[in-house]
């Protein structure tokens, strides 16, 4: 990841992965406290510059990309490596009439 020093983001992973909130029902109500954890990540959060939030957010969603291709890869093997990308376009844009018609081209236009 560039501009990121990558034990940096191995440990800020690591915290996000183990983000947790404490749940405490009292007089009916949720209230939900930060825990250590949280709390650590989100001071380390702000310690980061704006270039790096932006690489940590783009180094996030790549890898949410990459487990949804992987997840489409199992279901459907036979797809070609572009007929996924496509779909995993088409999950991530569903909301977006407008765009879901731009991606149903493509994927049409693309052999599995």
């Amino acid at each position: 990841m560039a501009g990121v020093d990558s034990s940096n983001h191995s440990t800020l992973s690591c915290w996000h992965d183990r983000l947790c909130c404490l749940l405490d029902k009292r007089n009916g109500e949720t209230r939900v406290e930060a825990s250590e954890i949280e709390l650590e990540y989100e001071r380390r959060w702000k310690a980061m510059s704006p270039a790096e939030k932006v690489s940590r957010s783009a180094a996030m969603f790549a890898w949410t990309r990459q487990q949804m291709a992987r997840r489409i890869q199992r279901a459907q093997p036979s797809l070609s490596d572009e007929a996924v990308k496509w779909h995993v376009a088409l999950q991530l844009y569903e909301r977006e009439p407008e765009v879901v018609k731009l991606i149903q081209e493509q994927l049409s236009n693309v052999s599995s």
